[in-house]
């Protein structure tokens, strides 16, 4: 069966708009209270991302680490040694509490809206692709300015201050209670959306490469341009920007394109754009493996290549997350049970976070497996003695692996219908 081809199949849950549920609807919508999610976001984004945009650069210039290593421990955020016990255990309390913030502001944003009313419908298809918007200003801003103040003026990493408080911890009861029907089928609906979340996780470490391993392919590259030098790490803000175009693009081209060849009001469904995102990461790390093998044949030369280069897979990877992420973002919100929204919107974040790992375990993998036999292996100190463009193959691979997967688990997959009572 088509995944979204509105069949007459009853929905399983039924959600039937009472009052109660509903009160806040009552009153005329204003933008006020999505306009400060959105406000908060863009503030835990820059946050979040002005550590992690550089902090490969700061593992391998300060702590001296080695091309492999820092590269798995921007993924993990993990050191084995007792010294940088409380500069990881910050990390993770980071990474812990962006997850958390993310998780909470979206359903709380997007419940501000009404789906009864159409105008206020169309408005929350608006404020998803806002929200990702201003993730991405976020990492804009943290790509430009805190990157440079970090490789030009001072790290910001050699101070902190926390403030404790006691809390009062509440311990309550809980007694077994029978689950209802309607709970049994929201966890069948959790059940069903596992296959496509496992994808996200693959997808999220195809897109991990921005973070760790193009960051230093740019640092092995030229990195002037005309006078100025550019952090590799500032490209990352070079991809916002390929993103505000794409965003422009699709809404004004490709989506009423869609619509007038689908007859979908929306023009592509969810599982389609994510599709499409999933496939342009093909390209994307496959352009990266090219410029990096000629810039390994340029180095032999006597030359290197410039920085320049490295665009092409910024600008694939922004298409990419363009389709993708914004559309991962609506499918978790809008397929889970009306109780489980906060849950299932963590899904995303959670998959972004264990995709961290997985590049971990991939890059410890081939680091073990290249060097031995006493060979320099993929990921030297030197990439110039490497074959980093056997690493971005090996993640070509793995993608289109993972696409043909999701393929198979999305023509397979029935969107949740609701109906209003």
């Amino acid at each position: 069966m088509d995944a979204e081809s509105g069949s007459a199949r009853s929905p399983l849950l039924h959600h039937p708009q009472d009052s109660s549920a509903n009160q806040h609807y009552n009153k005329p919508f204003n933008w006020k209270a999505p306009a400060i999610v959105l406000a908060f976001e863009f503030l835990e984004s820059i946050a979040y991302s002005g550590i992690a945009l550089n902090l490969v650069v700061y593992l391998g210039t300060v702590l001296h680490g080695s091309t492999a290593s820092n590269a798995a421990n921007v993924d993990a955020w993990n050191v084995p040694r007792f010294q940088y016990f409380v500069f990881f255990a910050s990390l993770y309390l980071v990474s812990i509490g962006t997850g958390g913030v993310k998780s909470a502001l979206l359903p709380f944003g997007a419940d501000q809206y009404n789906d009864s009313n159409l105008q206020e419908s169309k408005q929350k298809q608006s404020f998803f692709s806002l929200f990702f918007i201003v993730i991405n200003l976020g990492v804009f801003i943290s790509g430009t300015v805190v990157v440079w103040i970090q490789q030009n003026v001072a790290w910001c990493l050699d101070k902190a201050a926390v403030v404790l408080e006691d809390q009062e911890i509440k311990h309550g009861r809980c007694s077994w209670l029978l689950c209802t029907v309607t709970q049994v089928e929201e966890v069948k609906i959790l059940i069903r959306m596992l296959p496509i979340w496992v994808t996200c996780v693959f997808y999220s470490a195809a897109m991990c490469q921005t973070a760790t391993t193009f960051i230093q392919q740019g640092n092995a590259m030229d990195t002037k341009i005309g006078s100025f030098s550019v952090p590799a790490a500032s490209l990352n803000s070079a991809e916002v920007i390929f993103m505000m175009i794409w965003v422009a693009f699709q809404d004004s081209i490709v989506i009423p394109l869609a619509r007038k060849y689908t007859g979908n009001p929306a023009g592509l469904t969810l599982l389609q754009r994510m599709g499409i995102g999933r496939f342009l990461a093909i390209p994307a790390l496959g352009a990266a493996a090219l410029v990096e093998m000629w810039r390994l044949r340029s180095v032999k030369a006597g030359h290197n290549l410039s920085i320049g280069w490295q665009l092409p897979q910024f600008v694939i990877l922004a298409c990419s997350d363009v389709f993708c992420g914004i559309a991962q973002l609506e499918f978790f919100y809008s397929e889970a049970p009306a109780s489980m929204r906060s849950l299932c919107s963590a899904f995303q974040f959670l998959a972004m976070s264990l995709a961290y790992y997985v590049n971990t375990l991939v890059i410890s993998i081939v680091a073990v497996v290249t060097k031995a036999g006493g060979r320099q292996g993929w990921l030297p100190a030197d990439l110039n003695d490497g074959h980093l463009d056997y690493y971005f193959w090996l993640w070509t691979g793995i993608s289109v692996v993972n696409f043909v997967v999701y393929t198979a688990f999305a023509k397979k997959y029935t969107i949740k219908k609701v109906v209003p009572q």
